[in-house]
């Protein structure tokens, strides 16, 4: 996943400095964080440059004035996130290996949480260290990874929904 993730930053002109999860890939030390250590097969990634797009601007956030204190529980709930379907999941631990920031973890199961009873571990998200890289839905070979959204952003889909409807 870094490795291709490395090869578009170089078919789209941006530098890996401006994306988080290589510049954390390259700290590890994680294969594929360096064009050198990768081999492109196919077509020469030079052949496949993109020369007339550019990234969307920085937004102005100087506008936008949130306290302190509420930006984590905003981002929780405006920020999609992986969301594990305990059922599904075989605890192979595909996902574990693939999370660059180590932010899932095999846990002792609880009682509330669903899945075989024979089964005692569970697994568990560190919202706080995930980066929503969505690498663990990607790998999961039992499609027990999704993407979830908070209320507030189910909120906000919905009303501009109920906007269009009346729009027309």
């Amino acid at each position: 996943m870094v490795a291709l993730d490395r090869v578009l930053t170089k078919v789209l002109g941006f530098s890996p400095d401006d994306v988080p999860i290589l510049g954390r890939a390259r700290a590890r030390g994680l294969e594929g964080a360096s064009l050198e250590s990768i081999k492109v097969l196919g077509s020469p990634t030079e052949s496949l440059l993109v020369k007339d797009w550019s990234p969307a601007g920085p937004m102005d956030t100087e506008a936008i004035v949130v306290p302190g204190f509420l930006v984590r529980p905003l981002r929780e709930q405006l920020v999609p996130r992986p969301v594990f379907d305990h059922a599904r999941c075989t605890r192979c631990g595909t996902c574990i290996e693939h999370c660059a920031p180590h932010a899932i973890k095999l846990r002792p199961r609880g009682r509330q949480d669903p899945g075989p009873r024979n089964n005692r571990l569970a697994i568990s998200l560190d919202l706080g260290a995930c980066i929503r890289c969505f690498c663990c839905q990607e790998v999961c070979p039992e499609g027990a990874v999704g993407v979830g959204e908070g209320t507030l952003l189910r909120l906000l889909r919905a009303s501009r929904l109920l906007g269009r409807r009346r729009a027309r």
